[in-house]
């Protein structure tokens, strides 16, 4: 559900009005508030949009070495 509302918020050019670090902020409060308290799925969430936002599903760290959603040093903890 909450990647829809990133898709809604995409095409209503949102992110574009509140700038690079402002839009990783509330994409990391989302997340982070969805995974705590509703036990949601980061990369579910985030699904489509890691290299649109620089974010990292597994961390959220902004990153533009992304790897199908994942930085290097997820990516390494990983394999």
């Amino acid at each position: 559900m909450l990647n829809e509302i990133l898709e809604l918020m995409e095409q209503e050019q949102i992110f574009g009005w509140l700038g690079k670090e402002k839009t990783q902020s509330l994409v990391r409060n989302i997340t982070n508030t969805a995974c705590r308290k509703y036990d949601c799925n980061s990369g579910e969430i985030l699904e489509n949009f890691t290299d649109r936002f620089e974010l990292c599903y597994g961390c959220l760290a902004d990153s533009k070495d992304l790897e199908d959603g994942l930085c290097e040093v997820c990516r390494n903890d990983m394999g």
